[in-house]
């Protein structure tokens, strides 16, 4: 027996609410309860025409609520599982890229370390302190070329020794 519009307006005055509180055993969330009935009665008046339902409109908009409502729960621990999983892989990854970023801290550290003591302590005056070539060529009483050449050579030690180092990190990546 296909349902007319003046018995699914009866419908909907008389059950609405009975309804609601169908959905809101499973949800725990009134708002959500209601929208889950809106869907159903949206759905049902959308296939008036062809909709078909035997004996009493009541036990199939119950059943139809429930199980709405069952799908509205599993979405929403389908997203929950999804955005724990990215927050999960980004914390993942920042410990990666820490860790990373440590090991590579360290082993510029120790590169710095083995440069002859004039290149060394330039390079710490320009790098680490931020001093320009023109202060610390006036605080070393050496010229700005000299402070260019140390730095340069520190820098082409550190490109060949940070070679391997970075081909590791690039295929760490991949």
């Amino acid at each position: 027996m296909k349902i007319t519009e003046p018995e699914f307006r009866k419908a909907y005055f008389k059950y609405f609410k009975a309804l609601c509180l169908v959905s809101y055993r499973c949800l725990n969330n009134m708002d959500d309860a209601e929208d889950v009935v809106q869907q159903v009665f949206l759905e049902l008046y959308e296939h008036l025409d062809t909709k078909s339902i035997q004996g009493d409109v009541y036990p199939y908009l119950k059943k139809a609520v429930y199980y709405k409502s069952i799908d509205l729960i599993k979405k929403e621990k389908s997203q929950k599982k999804y955005i724990e999983s990215l927050t999960t892989a980004d914390q993942t990854g920042q410990m990666e890229n820490l860790f990373d970023r440590t090991e590579l801290e360290k082993t510029i550290y120790e590169i710095v370390d083995t440069l002859p003591g004039q290149c060394r302590h330039i390079f710490i005056k320009s790098r680490n302190e931020g001093k320009s070539n023109k202060e610390i060529a006036a605080e070393l009483n050496i010229s700005v070329r000299t402070v260019e050449a140390h730095i340069f050579k520190a820098l082409k030690k550190l490109k060949t020794a940070l070679k391997d180092h970075l081909l590791h990190i690039l295929f760490s990546f991949l």
